[in-house]
């Protein structure tokens, strides 16, 4: 069980989410990457340590496979990228994403893109030929896809199940506090704000 000090700051930062999502809930359509810079930057930036960097685009394998535009890249940040020549927009190589992060107004209703976007993912070939090749051990042969919805469903059965059909790592529904991991990504995690 987490400690006072960690459930209280935890409720802090989730309290400030959904601030920062109820400011901007009722501006137009053309403002949806709000949600993806606000996650960016009001969490994962403070959050992970700084071996890693954080950006978008494209990821791509030896052999050719790519996935599409990626709304938040974790990438290792001892190996190189290609940026474009305008723009924030990058092309990763497989073997130097630590993660793939979507960011979405409501997860439920976008499943469907998560779905697809993953099945892209998971046709990517990581080789690694270094042993030791991250400072936290070997990375996985599969990247890690999580999929971030400031909305979505409103139980965590609901959570779980859409978890445990294997296209996603983690789920997390900012708005009801609640966090799930596939059963053989981490082993029976999950969180609601009230602990059950």
């Amino acid at each position: 069980m987490p400690s006072d000090e960690f459930s209280t700051r935890l409720a802090g930062v989730w309290r400030s989410l959904i601030a920062l999502h109820a400011g901007g809930a009722a501006m137009s359509s053309a403002s949806s990457g709000r949600e993806r810079e606000q996650f960016v930057d009001e969490f994962l930036r403070k959050v992970l340590p700084p071996a890693y960097r954080i950006g978008s685009g494209d990821v791509i394998d030896s052999f050719g496979q790519k996935t599409g535009q990626q709304d938040v890249v974790v990438e290792f940040s001892f190996l190189p990228t290609l940026p474009a020549i305008a723009g924030k927009e990058r092309l990763y190589l497989a073997e130097g994403v630590a993660a793939l992060v979507e960011v979405k107004s409501n997860l439920a209703k976008d499943w469907e893109d998560v779905k697809r976007r993953a099945s892209a993912i998971r046709n990517l070939r990581r080789i690694f030929r270094v042993p030791g090749f991250t400072p936290y051990g070997p990375p996985p042969e599969r990247i890690p896809y999580f999929a971030v919805g400031y909305s979505g469903w409103k139980s965590i059965e609901t959570v779980q199940e859409k978890c445990q059909e294997g296209f996603v790592d983690a789920i997390l529904i900012i708005d009801h506090g609640l966090f799930c991991t596939r059963i053989d990504f981490f082993p029976d995690k999950f969180y609601t704000p009230d602990g059950k």
